[in-house]
């Protein structure tokens, strides 16, 4: 049986919790932390993706400008996808428009014929 589980993102809280788990950090200590909770913050990532980033290596710094690429990355893909969708919503309610002036209605309408009887 297959179960979706809804979560939520993560927040620049919870990145500070996943890495002093996984690097054993307060998120404080290092400089990039902070960029990277202001990123985490201006997108969509979860827990899981993140943790994912931070099990990569055993160097910190490395573990840290990869979290930063990764998120980069991810805030670089979720606005191509949102101006994508954009221009399609905007082509269809075009089309819309365009179409719907041409269109005409096909059959017997109500109440316009003689009546039986």
């Amino acid at each position: 049986m297959d179960v979706h589980i809804n979560m939520s993102y993560s927040t620049g809280l919870g990145f500070r919790t996943l890495v002093s788990n996984y690097l054993g950090l307060d998120g404080l200590n290092h400089p990039l932390c902070e960029e990277i909770e202001a990123l985490i913050d201006s997108t969509e990532v979860t827990p899981a993706e993140l943790a994912e980033e931070l099990m990569q290596d055993d160097d910190t710094d490395v573990v840290l400008r990869g979290v930063v690429s990764f998120v980069e990355n991810r805030k670089f893909e979720t606005s191509k996808t949102k101006e994508l969708e954009d221009s399609n919503c905007k082509l269809l309610d075009g089309d819309e428009k365009h179409n719907g002036s041409k269109k005409k209605k096909k059959g017997k309408g109500k109440g316009k014929g003689k009546a039986l009887g």
